[in-house]
């Protein structure tokens, strides 16, 4: 079974990805985010400069899905 986590920017996301970091929730094999065109530029500027790096180092990367892609 795949494991996809859709990471929404907002703060339940960002506790999801505490917990997978500690171990506490099993890693996913992938992890998506939706670019709505609607979220603030903070949003995008703590996942760029936090979010990405910390899951980086346990080889896991979020991929943008632009809204044009769907």
């Amino acid at each position: 079974m795949t494991t996809v986590w859709s990471y929404g920017g907002g703060t339940q996301s960002v506790a999801i990805a505490v917990l997978i970091l500690q171990g506490k929730l099993p890693r996913p094999e992938y992890a998506v985010m939706t670019d709505t065109g609607r979220e603030r530029a903070r949003t995008w500027d703590y996942k760029t400069a936090v979010v990405d790096p910390a899951l980086a180092a346990i080889g896991l990367e979020i991929v943008v899905v632009s809204k044009d892609d769907y």
